[in-house]
């Protein structure tokens, strides 16, 4: 077994277990912020492929390396889309999701997140 303080110093190597599971478990510093530029509903599958690039997109979260449902997920696991039941639940004029970054800091054995909220309204007599 690892020594907890080479985890947090980075100095595990990556795919070791312990190292991934202390990147699983290491807290998440989260700035949120609103983008001032709503996005058409009509534009948003192609901001999705912009922010998420090119390759193949999967569901497993970005920190724990585990499914989940309310994500899509960059190939290289950095970008995040997140939209699950409260964004889906908000009203036509409040509807929208999240563009999410993360970056892992081993030194400090946190993550930040970045988490870009962009509003999706729906146009008067479409509800």
């Amino acid at each position: 077994m690892f020594d907890d303080g080479l985890v947090a110093l980075g100095l595990m190597p990556d795919g070791c277990e312990a190292a991934d599971q202390a990147k699983a478990n290491a807290p998440v510093l989260q700035q949120e912020h609103i983008d001032p530029r709503p996005v058409k509903p009509v534009d948003v599958p192609a901001r999705w492929d912009e922010f998420l690039g090119p390759g193949e997109h999967t569901n497993l979260h970005p920190r724990t390396g585990l499914p989940d449902p309310n994500r899509i997920v960059s190939e290289d696991g950095t970008r995040s889309i997140r939209l699950g039941n409260h964004e889906m639940g908000s009203g036509p004029t409040k509807f929208h999701y999240h563009e999410e970054t993360w970056t892992y800091n081993p030194s400090a054995n946190a993550w930040h997140l970045d988490n870009r909220v962009v509003r999706v309204p729906f146009p008067k007599g479409t509800w």
